[in-house]
């Protein structure tokens, strides 16, 4: 029996390389998994390590959804957070959910490097640190 031929997400994804891309039927499999695991007390660590080990998200990614936030949400919280702080208070640098998915997704190819500053602005949301990505990457 002939194997039909390989996708290019299928190829990305054997080799590592899948870009976040979560279809309808994953988004509620991850909401219906974040719920449980959040019932019985676990953390957003928690839920972000299992996240990512169970979808090959990358840890920014990962922490995203253990907390819920689509990429729009988590950029809006971005931009509240470097206002509030004085790190962007003029909003000339706004995050959008488009940015954030090549920030999640970097050090990808064909993926911008993201700036110092663009990594402080986005680690600097409330239990979305940068620190914390070290965990759920050093955990898969």
């Amino acid at each position: 029996m002939d194997r039909p031929p390989e996708s290019r997400d299928d190829t990305l994804s054997r080799k590592g390389l899948a870009t976040v891309v979560a279809t309808p039927s994953h988004r509620v499999e991850q909401d219906e998994l974040r719920e449980r695991m959040r019932a019985v007390g676990m953390s957003h660590d928690e839920i972000a390590i299992k996240v990512a080990r169970r979808y090959n998200y990358r840890p920014r990614a990962a922490y995203r959804i253990a907390h819920g936030w689509t990429q729009q949400q988590a950029a809006g919280r971005i931009n509240a957070h470097a206002a509030r702080t004085g790190l962007d208070p003029h909003g000339k640098a706004p995050m959008t959910g488009a940015r954030l998915s090549e920030l999640e997704n970097w050090p990808l190819p064909l993926r911008r490097r993201p700036t110092p500053q663009l990594l402080a602005n986005a680690g600097l949301v409330p239990s979305a640190r940068v620190g914390h990505s070290r965990s759920a990457s050093s955990a898969t």
